[in-house]
């Protein structure tokens, strides 16, 4: 089917079976409403059934690992750095800050 089949197709859903007919478009339009409305239900239902059951989210239970996911060293590192962070803060804080005005 080509282009111009394809618009002859579609005018001809509208303006040859009457021209404009609000009544019929409402209907089509409450139709199409209808059935997404019916569908979104029925999806929704769907999920709502599968999580209630609780197959939906299934995952298969892996061997344990022994390894460790968090390497303690670098971790503690971060945590040396931060503090010392939290530190300066806690000093600037206390002191408070020179702000030299560069205007002078």
């Amino acid at each position: 089917m080509s282009i111009s089949g394809i618009k002859t197709w579609f005018g001809s859903l509208f303006i040859k079976r009457g021209g404009i007919n609000p009544e019929r478009d409402w209907k089509f339009i409450f139709i199409i409403a209808l059935v997404a409305f019916c569908g979104t239900v029925a999806f929704d239902g769907y999920i709502f059934w599968q999580v209630q059951k609780g197959s939906l989210f299934n995952t298969q239970a892996t061997a344990t690992q022994n390894d460790k996911i968090v390497n303690e060293k670098a971790l503690d590192i971060i945590l040396e750095y931060y503090t010392a962070r939290k530190m300066q803060f806690d000093v600037l804080r206390k002191q408070g800050v020179v702000i030299v005005d560069p205007s002078r």
